[in-house]
């Protein structure tokens, strides 16, 4: 059984961890909200890029198969740092969630809202 590690800056990313169950029903779950330092959009990159790799470092110590930066503003901060870190595969929202907006439009055309 896969088990698969997410982190948001707070609850938002339990969203991503409701679409994760349902298509990968039996999969073991860990979810890191990370209300104590939220929101992540005042702060630096550098900032950002250090929580992930604190958060990341927690979650491998769970053993996970995968993880997911359930986080726009941490996925655009930290990922492209962070996804060659690790031992398991380090996931983004920001793609997945273009393709299925562009998905779902029909003129190809999105509107997006992001956090400064």
């Amino acid at each position: 059984m896969v088990t698969v590690g997410l982190f948001d800056s707070g609850f938002g990313g339990l969203t991503v961890v409701r679409e994760v169950k349902r298509q990968l029903s039996g999969a073991n779950v860990e979810f890191y909200g990370d209300n104590g330092r939220a929101p992540y959009g005042p702060l630096s990159k550098e900032t950002i890029v250090g929580y992930a790799r604190q958060i990341l470092d927690f979650l491998a110590g769970k053993n996970i198969d995968i993880a997911i930066i359930a986080c726009n503003t941490a996925t655009v901060a930290s990922w492209e740092e962070v996804k060659d870190e690790y031992l398991f595969p380090v996931l983004g929202v920001i793609k997945p969630g273009v393709r299925g907006a562009l998905a779902t439009t029909r003129n190809k055309k999105i509107g997006v809202v992001a956090t400064e």
